[in-house]
């Protein structure tokens, strides 16, 4: 007999998840279908809309053979424990075949570059940073998060907003002797509505709350790559719009003014990487690498290293 795995949340459970079952039975030849499903809180920490006992009586009615809970520690903690949580539990079982799973994207291609780079996480930029810069007797702190903006509130995602972490992390990390400031891709999508004038603003005020941490701290100002010409495709981040793209085009203009007026280092990322093909969005690891060189650079050859 064979057995497919799903992992899921049915939060609550709808046709789009039957087709999910009925589907992974099909493309698979399955006989059983067995689900790891997340308990009353689901990712992210919210409760669920029904209980954990609604919901699995409900894809038991529906074509699944077994639920499996997944713990709230991983239900309630970000994908990566998610998956670690859910993947680990299926794997323990010792009698799954396939794992089948549906995505907004539907471009596998697009996944497994994506997950490629979560592999390969000593390809970017920072970690190349930490490389290079160690023998000078730097330790470089990554704090990057998919989703972060500025000043915005992301509506679907917790703790995304830079203004309100940033003290946070500067506090945590203390002391801290330069801060390589790059946010502003996110803060182009569309339902911020924002300029490049606007966001501009919103570094503005990040700059200001470092100079608050400490007024002996250097800051390189990065701007960000350019936006793919399709991202706001549905195979890409349909979050964004054709206007996001320009937006993204400005934002080195004014980044730079900011740089000037503030009296700090600038470096435009647009100049040395672009966003890749796979997801019109990120940079690739050669991207990744080219961009390293150039603020490597910059704090060995300007005032960041005095």
């Amino acid at each position: 007999m064979k057995t497919v795995g799903l992992i899921t949340e049915y939060n609550p459970f709808h046709n789009g998840h039957l087709y999910h079952i009925e589907r992974a039975r099909e493309l698979t030849g399955a006989d059983r279908v067995v689900i790891v499903m997340s308990g009353d809180y689901v990712q992210r920490g919210t409760p669920a809309l029904l209980s954990k006992h609604s919901r699995a009586h409900m894809a038991l009615l529906n074509g699944a053979s077994a639920i499996c809970e997944l713990p709230v520690c991983y239900a309630s903690g970000s994908a990566e424990f998610f998956a670690q949580g859910a993947i680990s539990i299926l794997e323990g079982l010792g009698c799954i075949d396939t794992l089948c799973f549906g995505s907004e994207c539907g471009e596998l291609s697009v996944l497994q570059h994506i997950a490629q780079l979560l592999l390969s996480e000593s390809d970017t930029y920072s970690h190349m940073l930490q490389d290079a810069l160690k023998n000078d007797g730097f330790h470089v702190l990554e704090e990057g998060l998919c989703g972060r903006t500025t000043v915005f509130e992301d509506e679907f995602r917790q703790n995304r907003k830079g203004s309100d972490m940033l003290p946070v992390l500067l506090e945590s990390h203390n002391p801290i002797n330069i801060v390589v400031l790059m946010l502003g891709t996110n803060d182009c999508k569309s339902y911020y509505h924002a300029s490049a004038e606007v966001i501009g603003k919103g570094i503005e005020k990040l700059i200001e709350q470092i100079w608050n941490y400490s007024q002996s701290v250097k800051i390189l100002l990065v701007s960000p790559i350019l936006l793919g010409q399709e991202v706001w495709k549905t195979e890409f981040d349909p979050e964004f719009d054709t206007d996001s793209i320009e937006t993204s085009k400005q934002l080195k203009a004014v980044y730079e003014r900011i740089a000037k007026k503030q009296n700090i280092e600038f470096l435009a990322a647009s100049d040395y990487a672009k966003p890749s093909k796979e997801d019109q969005e990120h940079m690739s690891v050669e991207g990744h690498r080219r961009l390293a060189e150039a603020v490597i650079e910059k704090i060995k050859n300007s005032a960041l290293s005095a």
